[in-house]
C-alpha cells in the first residue's frame, strides 16, 4: 500500500512539474511565490501588528502572536518528522525541472506548507470571511508551487499543510484551555507597548 501511494506521489509530481519550462509568466510567478512566500506572509503579519486602534489593534496583535506560535509549533514538527522520518527531495531521485536552489533538508514535511498553512488557520478566527479565505487560497497557492518548482512531491505539502493545521488548532485549544496563556500574551503586547511605542511617540516630532 506504502509502495503503492509513493508511486502515485512520483507520478502526481511528475505531472505538476511537467508543467513547468512552457510558460515564462508561470515559472517566475510560481518561483517568487515558492521563495518569497514567508516574505510576503511576514508583510502582512506586520500591517496587521499595526492595523487599528484601542481593542481593534490589542485583538490583531493578539491573532498575530498565536499565529505566529502555530507556526512555529508546525516547524518544530517538522524538524522532528524530517529527522526520524527523512525522504530525500525529488529531484535528487527522479527527474525534475528544478527551478529553485538546490538543497539536501528533508523533502517531507513542506516547511513552507506548514507555514502558510500554520498562519492561514491561525489568523482565520480573527479576519472576515473574504481575508481568511484569500489568505487559505494564498496558503494553496504555495503549495502548488513547491511541487511547480521541483521542491517537494504533493505529499510532502498535504503534510505540512496538516500539520499547519494541526498546530494552529493545538494552540487556539491551549489558549482555551489554560487562560494563563492568554494574560502571558497581553502581558507580552503591553511590555512591547511600553518600551517600543513610547519611544517612537518620544522621538517624534
Amino acid at each position: 500500500m506504502l509502495a503503492l501511494l509513493q508511486k502515485l506521489d512520483a507520478l502526481l509530481f511528475e505531472f505538476i512539474n511537467s508543467l513547468s519550462g512552457r510558460i515564462p509568466f508561470f515559472d517566475h510567478l510560481f518561483r517568487f511565490i515558492a521563495l518569497y512566500s514567508p516574505v510576503i506572509f511576514a508583510l502582512y503579519l506586520a500591517g496587521l501588528w499595526f492595523w487599528g486602534k484601542g481593542k481593534e489593534k490589542e485583538l490583531n496583535r493578539q491573532a498575530a502572536l498565536r499565529a505566529v506560535l502555530a507556526a512555529a509549533l508546525g516547524l518544530m514538527l517538522n524538524q522532528i518528522i524530517g529527522g526520524v522520518f527523512y525522504r530525500p527531495r525529488p529531484y535528487t531521485v527522479l527527474p525534475a525541472h528544478l527551478l529553485i536552489p538546490y538543497t539536501r533538508d528533508a523533502s517531507f514535511p513542506s516547511d513552507h506548507a506548514t507555514g502558510s498553512f500554520a498562519l492561514a488557520f491561525g489568523l482565520k478566527g480573527r479576519l472576515r470571511h473574504l481575508p481568511a479565505a484569500i489568505l487559505l487560497a494564498f496558503a494553496v497557492l504555495v503549495a502548488f508551487a513547491r511541487v511547480y518548482v521541483g521542491a517537494h512531491y504533493p505529499l510532502d505539502v498535504l503534510g505540512g499543510a496538516f500539520i499547519g493545521w494541526a498546530s494552529a488548532e493545538g494552540v487556539d485549544l491551549a489558549f482555551r484551555r489554560w487562560p494563563v496563556l492568554a494574560r502571558w500574551q497581553s502581558r507580552a503586547i503591553e511590555i512591547y507597548e511600553r518600551i517600543f511605542e513610547r519611544k517612537v511617540r518620544k522621538s517624534a516630532p
